[in-house]
């Protein structure tokens, strides 16, 4: 790699340790995307999350030339996201879509090139991928390849914290919600009748308990 490309994969770095570290979830997924595609001129950037159980990607948030991208789903089926995380990265310099005539996204979008890494959970599960694509050959295939190995370990660390979290907002729900509804539950309303009644103590207070029948007898 040439010192130019050196210099401005080493200035993404400090980016990425600096102006973006703050950043949680889709905030960072997006100026990864945006500064990928705005320091590097690349036509796209995006980051998709898996949907194990159908077999798709759910492209959480991206950056073009235009500005941001909305998400957006697809099959993993027949494109070349199968094959990065089926082998962890994929590369395709040029010629894409004669590679994948099948995969209809990259006719609409007219994409010539195409570049994907996967991203894993601390199981070395996939979870995701991070993908540049281009509207005409990579002219530069060492750069592109650097630039996937930058973000890989942080995107993945952020994607793996994102689910943890959401899972335990999930677990949450369950437990303290009901389902049909999505009132708090007894278990819920109990814990904070226990917690009021601990802060009043506190202060020598009492607390005043309502209970209202809405059955309609």
């Amino acid at each position: 790699m040439s010192n130019y490309y050196a210099t401005i994969i080493l200035e993404a770095l400090t980016q990425l340790t600096t102006a973006f570290a703050p950043l949680k979830s889709v905030e960072y997924y997006e100026a990864i995307c945006r500064y990928t595609v705005e320091h590097f001129d690349f036509d796209y950037a995006f980051v998709g999350e898996l949907d194990s159980i159908s077999k798709s990607i759910h492209a959480v948030c991206g950056w073009s030339k235009e500005g941001a991208i909305k998400p957006f789903h697809y099959d993993v089926k027949n494109s070349p996201c199968h094959n990065t995380l089926s082998h962890s990265h994929a590369f395709y310099p040029h010629n894409v879509q004669q590679t994948f005539p099948k995969d209809t996204l990259l006719l609409e979008m007219g994409i010539e090139a195409y570049a994907g890494i996967a991203l894993f959970n601390k199981s070395q599960e996939p979870i995701g991928v991070f993908v540049i694509l281009n509207k005409t050959p990579f002219d530069n295939s060492s750069l592109v390849e650097h630039i996937l190995k930058l973000y890989n370990n942080s995107l993945s660390a952020e994607m793996e914290r994102c689910t943890s979290e959401q899972n335990t907002i999930n677990l949450e729900n369950i437990a303290y919600y009901d389902p049909l509804t999505k009132l708090p539950n007894r278990l819920l309303i109990t814990d904070r009748i226990r917690q009021a009644i601990k802060n009043q103590s506190r202060k020598g207070k009492s607390v005043a308990i309502c209970l209202m029948d809405l059955d309609g007898s």
